[in-house]
């Protein structure tokens, strides 16, 4: 389970061809690089060249909206419908992408909030992820 960057950590995690996971939480997950370039802030801009040092094929190919084929197990993703950080646009394509690809997925876009989430929002959050991992792990025997 990852937020916000942790968020696209599981996800690029879970496209891993060794993947150990069985499943995956992601939150307020980043999806598209390149998508999130060029719709944010001028300061978060920075810090993305900064990040891939200007090199928008490495963008490209590390985000998980390029990686669906690769992703074989269960995820949740619980997005603020608010969250100007990472915006629900691109995790409603990303959401799409999976469904057309057959991948079991939870999806909870939870109104009224942003990116960093108050404590009754975060509450909401972390029952969504214990519920979604509580099936998961009952259903494979762990539990």
């Amino acid at each position: 389970m990852g937020v916000s960057y942790g968020g696209y950590l599981v996800l690029a995690s879970l496209a891993h061809k060794d993947s150990p996971f069985m499943c995956g939480v992601a939150v307020s997950a980043i999806t598209d690089w390149i998508w999130l370039y060029e719709n944010t802030d001028e300061i978060f801009r920075i810090f993305l060249d900064m990040l891939f040092a200007g090199n928008k094929d490495l963008m490209k190919t590390r985000s998980p909206i390029n990686m669906v084929d690769d992703i074989k197990a269960p995820i949740e993703l619980i997005h603020p419908q608010n969250d100007v950080r990472t915006p629900v646009k691109p995790i409603l394509i990303f959401i799409d992408r999976l469904t057309k690809k057959g991948v079991d997925i939870e999806a909870h876009i939870i109104s009224g909030t942003g990116h960093i989430t108050n404590p009754k929002e975060q509450a909401k959050i972390w029952l969504f992820a214990l519920h979604f991992l509580y099936k998961e792990m009952s259903e494979k025997g762990f539990l």
